[in-house]
Order: structure tokens, then sequence, then C-alpha cells
């Protein structure tokens, strides 16, 4: 039920986002991106578990987007990123009692982002861009089972096995700049803040929760964008 009102929710925006193509001045750009965490932070949100830390394994990833810009100083985009990662607990108390150094999981996230841009622009060369972005996040766990190390022990793998697959809603807000290179080519340069909600991972007996973490990056994106 969640998801399917996510994707009307798109789909009304896009429609929306299409029906303003006709605007005289405005222009349409494509971009391709290389996004590259440098912090990563959340919340143990699974009750009855303990954690020191939370963080994802901030791996780089990739985007697509496209985008057009108004006469004003508004521009909006749809973008579309892939992020395999792992999410981590460090120092947890699980309910075995035992504290671990980290418990794991690989994790991949699927994002569908809608970003709003206010583009100041500064001289023929280079604008300011402050962003704000709304968007949908597919959370797929990869592993069957966690993996978990005990100080001073070998990585051990649990023996109850789990999944999980869900759809959260995400957000960003990035502050950045572009460089226009030509007419057609430009370079875009942001810091952002991403929330991608929560991963949740389920037993596989009995349909429990077994992790449950917000899964947050602090980022550099860098893009290149061809104007039509």
């Amino acid at each position: 039920m969640k998801e399917n009102f996510m994707k009307k929710i798109f789909i009304l925006i896009t429609i929306s986002f299409l029906s303003l193509t006709g605007m005289a001045s405005a222009q349409w750009f494509g971009e391709v991106r290389g996004i590259f965490p440098f912090d990563s932070d959340g919340d143990n949100t699974t009750p009855g578990y303990t954690s020191g830390s939370v963080e994802t394994a901030e791996e780089d990833h990739y985007g697509l987007g496209l985008g057009y810009r108004f006469p004003s100083n508004l521009s909006v985009s749809l973008n579309y990123e892939v992020n395999d990662t792992t999410m981590f607990q460090n120092n947890t108390i699980y309910d075995d009692g035992i504290l671990y150094d980290y418990v794991k999981n690989d994790l991949e996230i699927e994002t569908y982002m809608m970003e709003l841009g206010y583009n100041h622009t500064l001289n023929d060369n280079f604008t300011l861009i402050g962003l704000l972005g709304f968007g949908r996040s597919e959370h797929e766990i990869k592993d069957e089972f966690l993996k978990a190390k005990i100080n001073g022990q070998n990585e051990v793998t649990s023996g109850r096995s789990r999944f999980g697959n869900d759809t959260e809603i995400s957000t960003r807000i990035g502050l950045g700049g572009e460089y226009k290179t030509n007419e057609q080519i430009s370079v875009v340069g942001m810091f952002t803040r991403t929330d991608y909600g929560t991963a949740q991972s389920y037993r596989t007996i009995g349909g429990g929760t077994s992790v449950g973490q917000t899964i947050e990056e602090d980022q550099f994106i860098l893009g290149l964008r061809y104007n039509f």
C-alpha cells in the first residue's frame, strides 16, 4: 500500500513537471553524476538492541538525471541513483547479551529523487546552487545472513537467516555551484546531506524485525551536465 502511494505521488509530480516544459527561455539538461560519501551516521531503530554507532560503508556510487531550468532562478530534475553499500552497527549488544565489535549486512539502495534547485548567477560562467530533494528509496538486503565480530575473534556468520526489501521516503539538502565550460557543457559540484530512510531486515522464521537503522550520508556530488 505504501509503495503504491509513493508511485502515485511520483507520477503526479512527473506529469506536473512535464506540463511546464512549454515555457519560453527555459532549458533542458541531462546529468551524469558521481556520488562520493565522506561520512555517514544514523539511528538504531530495532527495539531492545543497543548500538554505539550506526553507519554505512561510504561506498562511491553514481546517478543519472534529467532536469529543466526555468526562466526564473529555479530548476527541477528527476534523478536515479544506485548505492551498493554495507550497513554497520558498531559496539552492539544483541539479544544474546554479547557485545559485538560490529554487526553488518550488505545493502542495495535504489533511489528516485526529485530535486528542486535555486540558482544564483554570479557571472557568465559561475552559478551558486541551493538544493532540496524528495524521493523514494528501495532498500534490499543482499546477504541472507548477518556477519558479526566479537573482540579478538574471527568474523562469524549468523545462523538465523534474514530478508529485507522495502521502500522508504528519502530527502536531500545541498549547497554547491555550477561552472559552465561552454553553451552545452557544465560541471556541477555539490555538498549534500542525504537521508535514505530506514533499512529493515527481518528473520525468515517468525518474521520479526532483525535490524532496523536509518541511513544518512554526507556526500560530495560531482556532475557533468549537457544543456540541450
